[in-house]
């Protein structure tokens, strides 16, 4: 049985592999477009405040609509941490919703 991917999923651009029968996937392939080179004009910087330090998802959610989309956040700044990733104070890069919404 396929896996339903909704659109929020981080996997949408990955290969689906069957291993024992049933369908998983293999390494993640990062969306391309944010393998791309996006327009200094059409990214925010996002100075990370208390109520939002390690927690991408209300970044996220500000930014795009959703919680679900905080594997952007992660995949775009490449922390070396992920783990209670972002901190206070440092500030963030996010492209604008109209670039991730429209290729999601």
């Amino acid at each position: 049985m396929p896996i339903d991917l909704d659109s929020f999923s981080r996997f949408k651009e990955t290969q689906p592999i069957i291993f024992d029968g049933k369908e998983t996937f293999g390494s993640w392939k990062m969306p391309q477009f944010l393998v791309q080179d996006i327009d200094e004009q059409q990214i925010i910087r996002i100075m990370v405040t208390n109520g939002r330090n390690g927690r991408p998802d209300l970044i996220a959610s500000d930014i795009y609509g959703s919680p679900q989309y905080f594997w952007v956040l992660i995949a775009y700044n490449k922390p070396k941490n992920p783990i209670g990733w972002p901190a206070v104070g440092e500030v963030i890069r996010a492209p604008i919703a109209d670039i991730v919404l429209a290729n999601l």
